[in-house]
């Protein structure tokens, strides 16, 4: 989910991302963890 928002010049954005199914697969979970090792670092 993406959502954002602008206002007086100020911009704003916020990402969520979980899995569909309730669970991600395995190749899921290696996509979803180095985006939030890379985004952590």
């Amino acid at each position: 989910m993406d959502a954002g928002c602008e206002l007086h010049g100020y911009c704003s954005d916020v990402t969520r991302t979980w899995p569909v199914s309730g669970r991600f697969t395995p190749a899921q979970r290696l996509v979803y963890s180095a985006v939030l090792h890379t985004h952590n670092q």
